[in-house]
């Protein structure tokens, strides 16, 4: 797993993300590929976004077909579960932790 460069914040993020991002290299690493964070705490987002409290990163998917790449996603969302939101967007799957109070 890498950031893609200096503009891409992480300090913040929560152990929840930490380990998303980890299962996420883990399935990306099955697909031929490591893992790339585009954004972390940084970045322009919607106010009500994840991504301001360190729940939310997103992981760069150019390098997969766009079918490779929505496989990619469902395998995430598998081993993530319920707490978790694994959405494929034009250019990258963003993924945050926002749990389920059962």
């Amino acid at each position: 797993m890498r950031i893609k460069d200096q503009s891409v914040k992480v300090k913040g993020i929560t152990p929840e993300i930490l380990l998303a991002g980890m299962i996420a290299d883990q399935v990306c690493r099955d697909h031929g590929e490591e893992v790339v964070i585009t954004s972390g705490v940084d970045g322009k987002h919607s106010l009500t976004s994840l991504h301001y409290s360190g729940n939310a990163i997103d992981i760069r998917t150019r390098f997969f077909s766009k079918a490779e790449a929505q496989q990619v996603r469902s395998e995430i969302k598998e081993r993530l579960g319920i707490d978790y939101d694994v959405i494929q967007e034009a250019d990258h799957i963003h993924i945050e932790f926002q749990p389920r109070y059962r």
